[in-house]
């Protein structure tokens, strides 16, 4: 846990320039070490007898989630195996280098983190590093620079690589993934000591989520407090810190917007978090959190019974279910119906044509194209790790699309899997997910961590649907899932992991 949270965020080499490959050679290097190490360890007798752990798997690595993340690097091995197990299915060069050895190490991380004992100390440093990477991000928006990073960029690229994630985009998600760990902290943790702790980085971590100025930023950010939200029921006060915290989320983007109009990088402030910072409806939506947050503080002073999880949890998604139908109504409304009205910016994300989302309409519409032209083998298995290039290169039929370079990946994770892992892999990847979050759902109970390891999967799942397979990302994302699982798994067994 310690080396894929803290570590790996963490590295850098020649600045922004192999920020990629530096994180990915060290997971392929050191993980191989890790998972041998393991295995040496377990079957070390000990007291005369083979370790019980040895003699009776636990049960996290029998769950439906291990079995699931087993299909899919099965899956991944299958699509190179079909495809020849060319060098750059291995290494994943020819696109963003998560290849078949970095997803098998990611596999083996998943396994050990899942399979390992619960140890609550090791979350303070991986928060703490989080943090550091936040701040790091919300300084270089800014035009500070203390590592040095910017000296030999490219002039006019400084607002598009942060800290030591690097693209923007990559930097806010990945800590749509940690401010959930932190906020999970802040609203369930027993001591006021821990819960300080959380509120100071998941705060940390917000500001520099809107530093990122991304859409899947800002949105998996509201996902996260919405989840953690839900989770807070029966208790007043966890309700009031739950929503405290959203209201923080809220106002992080107007204070960071608003300073960021004085950096000297003079970073684009348009889009969806554009719109909503130059019509105030950050600050109005943290404002009415905040009043609902004294109200229930309010409520806990005159002893009033809390509405229990359950109820809590049935009104939030009930109401953001009500809020994605009527935002795909809109959607279907405005690129069927009335292809003619001008939305300004608000066509973005409200036609869907080849520049919907950035441009996201081209590939998704152009992979499903390539899909279809796929043999019944390529269909099932793919056509090999990092391939989406040669792939989809056929399809880019127009020039226009390609001004900010072509797609090695179609800005969709499931997609991505379906070119090159097939129909198999896909449904693996898919499984997978949905195994994690009905555990999570099912066993987080009001324990901080898997709670706020619940909060980051809920909110990743809008991000494996309009984000990249990035290695930071990926290396995240199954860590977060096994440290969920693993905290699961010891307060089933009291403790003994």
């Amino acid at each position: 846990m310690a080396f894929m949270l803290c570590v790996v965020p963490l590295l850098f080499h020649d600045a922004f320039f192999d920020i990629n490959r530096i994180k990915v050679a060290a997971v392929c290097r050191v993980v191989p070490v890790l998972a041998a190490l393991m295995a040496v360890s377990l079957c070390m007798p000990r007291g005369g007898k083979t370790h019980r752990i040895v003699r009776e798997p636990s049960r996290r690595l029998r769950s439906p989630a291990g079995a699931c993340m087993a299909l899919f690097l099965l899956a991944c091995v299958i699509a190179c195996a079909v495809n020849g197990f060319e060098q750059t299915m291995l290494d994943g060069s020819e696109g963003r280098y998560c290849g078949l050895v970095f997803m098998l190490c990611c596999g083996a991380a998943f396994f050990l983190i899942a399979r390992g004992r619960r140890n609550d100390r090791l979350l303070i440093p991986v928060l703490l590093s989080a943090s550091a990477i936040a701040l790091l991000g919300v300084a270089n928006a800014m035009g500070i620079d203390p590592l040095r990073f910017y000296a030999r960029i490219k002039r006019g690229q400084e607002s598009t690589y942060l800290s030591t994630i690097g693209h923007f985009d990559f930097f806010g998600t990945y800590l749509v993934l940690m401010f959930p760990l932190a906020g999970g902290q802040f609203v369930f943790a027993k001591t006021p000591r821990m819960r300080l702790l959380g509120f100071a980085c998941a705060a940390a971590m917000a500001l520099g989520a809107s530093a990122s100025r991304t859409d899947s930023a800002l949105l998996g950010l509201h996902l996260a407090c919405l989840a953690l939200s839900a989770r807070s029921g029966g208790d007043f006060r966890r309700m009031a810190r739950a929503l405290a915290l959203w209201a923080a989320a809220c106002f992080s983007l107007p204070i960071v917007f608003s300073a960021l109009r004085f950096s000297p990088y003079q970073p684009d402030l348009s889009g969806l978090p554009g719109m909503l910072f130059e019509w105030h409806v950050c600050q109005a939506l943290g404002a009415c959190l905040l009043l609902l947050a004294v109200i229930c503080l309010l409520c806990a002073r005159r002893g009033c019974r809390a509405p229990d999880v359950g109820r809590v949890s049935r009104a939030l998604f009930a109401a953001l279910a009500l809020a994605v139908l009527a935002m795909l109504a809109l959607i279907v409304y405005f690129s069927v119906f009335d292809t003619q009205t001008d939305l300004g910016e608000a066509a973005s994300f409200l036609r869907f044509n080849d520049s919907w989302g950035s441009l996201r309409g081209f590939a998704f519409i152009r992979s499903l194209r390539a899909y279809a032209d796929y043999d019944i083998v390529r269909k099932l298995f793919g056509a090999g790790m990092e391939t989406t290039l040669r792939v989809l290169m056929p399809y880019f039929d127009d020039p226009s699309m390609l001004r900010t370079g072509v797609f090695n990946d179609p800005h969709c994770q499931l997609l991505q899997m379906l070119l090159t892992c097939g129909l198999f892999g896909m449904i693996a990847f898919a499984a997978f997910y949905l195994a994690v979050f009905r555990t999570l759902l099912r066993r987080a109970g009001d324990d901080p961590l898997p709670c706020g390891a619940f909060a980051a999967v809920f909110a990743y799942g809008l991000v494996m649907l309009i984000n990249v397979t990035q290695p930071i990302l990926i290396a995240t994302y199954v860590s977060v899932c096994a440290l969920g699982l693993s905290a699961c798994g010891a307060r089933e067994s009291g403790g003994i992991a």
